[in-house]
């Protein structure tokens, strides 16, 4: 008997036995008005009065958002997870009326020790979100905390990071690693900058990833500002690899400016590419010419943080969460706002912003037909299928077989 099979233009799942059994009996999706829109990066995001009704919303106080807000979907540990898409709180308190939101983009953003490590979705460029219309329900609405605080002992910088990170090229047309296609051969040098945003002066962590295709090691210098700092070797491939890669890791010290230089010189090898460089540096917590900044604590535990060139139309946000954000309402005074958070720990995240600012809109990706997947019943297996249709004959030709 031929088993039901169903062509999703969708993103990567998987249904079990086991799975179907916390299933809902029915999708989000099986009513209503949908609009599916994108980002790029993360950051700060508003959906104006106008953007809404060009997608159809009428009422701007019944638009929800849903989505996952994750970077990167984990490849096994779903447990945690909700078994449809999970509402976004937006925020309304806006003098323009624009909703806003926060994306963490698809690049994923771990603080490991004293340094950041990070992880591209390797599948997809951009963050999906769902936008609806509730004409009976009540939107969520983002939890607001009394943080209040006018303590003297406060945390007035951070950790941040600045990447390089090209994913154009596959060493070997396999796996999930990709690097920037410029192509490095004996003897050649390239040169990039990161912008340290207020950098405080203090010692710069740097991590690079680099790959090589050589029948012989490959060598590559690292300089900054003229100075050679680190050298990396990369293995011969031998008999056996396609592609060989190696990392590094050294520290930039009395850099007075916030622009990083770098520059790379193969001395031997060939057909080498660069993956990332990346760094870690400490900011301070300055707004200042900007409409948004991201932070973290320094230690676990209470802190306050206190932010210079805010104004009263300061917000910060808790994002640790990937979808229950909270507003945290502390104190403004003389252009600082001082911000009270209690059981934190170093890798928790959040977001300071202006509500009065203008932010980038999302791009409207197009509509969704209501589907309801949740209530299927007759499913064997699903084949995931990409929106290009480049593999739809092949998953046909599956289902035949």
């Amino acid at each position: 008997m031929r088993k039901a099979i169903f062509l999703l233009l969708s993103t990567l799942a998987s249904i079990t036995a086991d799975a179907q059994m916390q299933y809902a009996e029915h999708s989000l999706l099986a009513q209503g008005k949908w609009v599916k829109i994108r980002v790029d990066n993360s950051g700060v995001y508003q959906l104006s009065k106008t953007d809404l009704k060009k997608m159809g919303f009428s009422d701007p106080a019944k638009v929800k958002l849903y989505g996952y807000n994750l970077p990167v979907l984990p490849d096994n540990d779903i447990d945690g997870m909700d078994d449809d898409l999970t509402e976004i709180p937006l925020y309304r308190d806006t003098p323009s009326g624009a909703l806003l939101f926060y994306s963490k983009g698809t690049t994923r953003w771990v603080k490991n020790g004293k340094k950041f490590e990070h992880l591209n979705n390797p599948y997809c460029s951009h963050v999906y979100y769902f936008l609806t219309e509730d004409t009976e329900g009540v939107p969520d609405s983002i939890t607001v905390y009394d943080a209040k605080s006018d303590a003297t002992k406060t945390q007035t910088t951070t950790l941040a990071h600045a990447i390089y990170d090209k994913d154009e090229y596959s060493l070997g047309n396999f796996g999930r690693r990709f690097y920037e296609s410029k192509e490095y051969s004996v003897n050649s040098t390239y040169s990039y900058t990161l912008n340290l945003t207020k950098h405080t002066e203090s010692d710069i962590i740097v991590d690079a990833l680099f790959g090589a295709k050589s029948s012989g090691y490959s060598t590559v210098t690292f300089k900054v500002n003229g100075t050679q700092l680190a050298t990396l070797n990369v293995q011969d491939i031998g008999n056996n690899a396609i592609a060989r890669q190696a990392t590094t890791s050294f520290k930039v010290a009395n850099l007075a400016t916030t622009i990083l230089p770098v520059s790379l010189t193969m001395t031997s090898g060939a057909k080498g590419h660069l993956d990332y460089i990346r760094a870690t540096y400490e900011r301070t917590l300055d707004m200042t010419g900007e409409n948004y900044i991201e932070f973290s604590p320094n230690s676990n535990g209470t802190a306050v943080f206190e932010i210079s060139g805010a104004s009263e139309n300061t917000v910060v946000w808790d994002v640790t969460s990937t979808s229950s954000f909270c507003e945290l309402q502390g104190t403004y005074s003389n252009g600082v706002y001082k911000v009270l958070s209690e059981d934190m720990l170093t890798t928790d995240s959040y977001v300071a912003f202006d509500r009065s600012a203008t932010y980038p809109a999302p791009t409207k990706a197009g509509t969704v037909e209501n589907q309801d997947l949740h209530n299927m019943t007759s499913v064997d297996y699903l084949v995931i299928v990409p929106t290009s249709g480049k593999l739809t004959a092949q998953a046909e030709r599956l289902a035949k077989y």
